[in-house]
């Protein structure tokens, strides 16, 4: 308190020498010029006279500023080391996360091992679909897994004669199978928020090469972008694919089988690569067998027969 009267005594002498100690709170532009000249000869007389006033007071500004130098030089080590401290935590909870997600997928997986009860796989089959919407840069991976398992070898007409035991092995390992097939075409459907499918797989590819289906709805699945692969398929059931979309997509049925039972349902579903055209005339329906590449031995190819494929309603 002291020194700043000190120096408001100073600033209140210079006002009297300079004759304007009475007008100390008027503005610059209201002064006349003679009275402007004033003021610029008193601001020089400050200054020299708070050079004399620093000069004998120097150690006591220094020990006041020093210790908020003190202050402001912990506070920035502290930031620096709550960063450093911010970005290791980062990086350790990433590493626990990505491993965790490993160890996830490594369970599940083992859980699918054919060596397992039917009731075990099912597990490992909603687990892996859970894990491939938690892990997005390896969903592709997560869908590898559940397509892989539908390409094991698979009897849908089990021999006559077998055991009580091995027809329940049978119809447990095609309940396994149903699941694959529920879970892969309740996430190609339209995602609902309030329901436990908030992820889309639409866009990723699904390789069924060889696989056996003696049954399957993919009703209203979007297969928008992806890559889906039937070849060599064998269809010993109905498979629905009412309503799909295949929008800007390859979907191959390159040499699948049919059996007695077999049959596809491809009715009110949509190709979309170009303008719509409703399949109504032989030529339409001729070159959407083509494009959607339904070929088995016993169709050519070039055209759309009464049998085991059906595209009522479809457009293209």
């Amino acid at each position: 308190r002291e020194k700043r009267r000190d120096v408001e005594d100073v600033v209140e002498r210079m006002l009297h020498q300079t004759g304007l100690e009475e007008r100390p709170d008027d503005r610059g532009s209201t002064l006349s010029g003679g009275n402007r000249q004033r003021v610029n000869i008193a601001i020089g007389l400050l200054g020299a006279a708070l050079g004399l006033f620093i000069a004998p007071n120097l150690s006591f500004i220094m020990g006041a500023v020093a210790p908020l130098i003190g202050v402001v030089g912990t506070l920035a080590g502290a930031r620096l080391g709550f960063r450093a401290s911010r970005e290791q935590l980062e990086k350790t909870l990433a590493e626990q996360h990505f491993r965790s997600l490993n160890e996830r997928f490594t369970s599940a997986a083992d859980q699918l091992g054919d060596d397992k009860s039917p009731a075990v796989r099912l597990a490992g089959v909603y687990a892996m679909a859970a894990l491939a919407d938690d892990w997005e840069e390896s969903r592709q991976r997560c869908i590898d897994v559940l397509c892989a398992y539908m390409r094991l070898p698979y009897d849908s007409e089990p021999n006559e004669g077998v055991s009580r035991a091995e027809m329940t092995a049978q119809l447990g390992n095609r309940e396994v199978r149903q699941a694959v097939l529920r879970v892969i075409g309740n996430h190609l459907r339209t995602p609902d928020p309030q329901a436990s499918r908030p992820v889309s797989w639409s866009g990723m590819d699904f390789d069924f090469t060889g696989a056996v289906f003696d049954g399957g709805d993919f009703s209203y699945a979007d297969f928008t972008g992806s890559r889906v692969s039937f070849i060599e398929a064998v269809f010993a059931g109905t498979v629905y694919f009412t309503g799909a979309i295949f929008r800007e997509c390859r979907v191959c049925f390159n040499g699948a089988h049919f059996t007695k039972d077999g049959w596809l349902d491809f009715q009110d579903c949509q190709f979309i690569s170009g303008p719509s055209e409703n399949l109504t005339s032989p030529s339409s329906r001729r070159r959407a067998a083509n494009r959607v590449h339904v070929r088995e031995r016993e169709y050519a190819g070039d055209r759309v027969s009464p049998g085991p494929v059906s595209f009522v309603g479809a457009f293209f």
